[in-house]
């Protein structure tokens, strides 16, 4: 496997640092959060992004409670028709932090720097149908927070994976 990647001089967010690593990216290529654990396995995200027709496939990933993270809704197609903002209680659909992306959804990046993925340029895909969901199973765990990543720790010490 080769990793490629691009050094920011200066905080250009998730989408901009995408831009500005253009020139190394693949038609194809795969984005992960840098503060989400998620044990599972990338074969279903593959497929669904290489069958379906969009510019962009989301792992998701079932909560009990999607308070903390804001909900994502489907529609019967598997397009990714809304996100709904943090503050709703209960079980529901939630961002995974993974992304299957066709190069050519560059090109629909507005020019702004720095530039999110989650609140610039997936609310657009979504309202064009370019966003495409994919359910994935595993442990899922934000590691952003000191006490999220504190229970990563103990979770992975009780397991006996450190």
């Amino acid at each position: 496997m080769l990793i490629r990647y691009a050094v920011e001089e200066q905080p250009l967010g998730t989408a901009g640092a995408l831009v500005h690593a253009r020139a190394i990216l693949g038609d194809t290529f795969l984005v992960m959060n840098g503060n989400t654990y998620f044990n599972t396995s990338l074969a279903a995200l593959v497929t669904t992004h290489a069958l379906g027709d969009t510019l962009a496939t989301m792992a998701l990933v079932q909560v009990t409670d999607v308070s903390r993270y804001g909900a994502v809704a489907l529609n019967e197609e598997g397009y990714v028709t809304q996100f709904i903002e943090k503050g709703l209680r209960g079980p529901g659909k939630i961002n995974a932090g993974l992304y299957l992306l066709s190069s050519s959804v560059l090109e629909t990046f507005p020019a702004a720097i720095p530039l999110s993925l989650e609140t610039n340029v997936f609310p657009k895909l979504a309202l064009s149908r370019h966003l495409e969901g994919c359910m994935l199973q595993g442990y899922h765990i934000d590691i952003g927070t000191p006490e999220s990543y504190a229970e990563f720790n103990h979770t992975q010490q009780w397991l006996g994976q450190r």
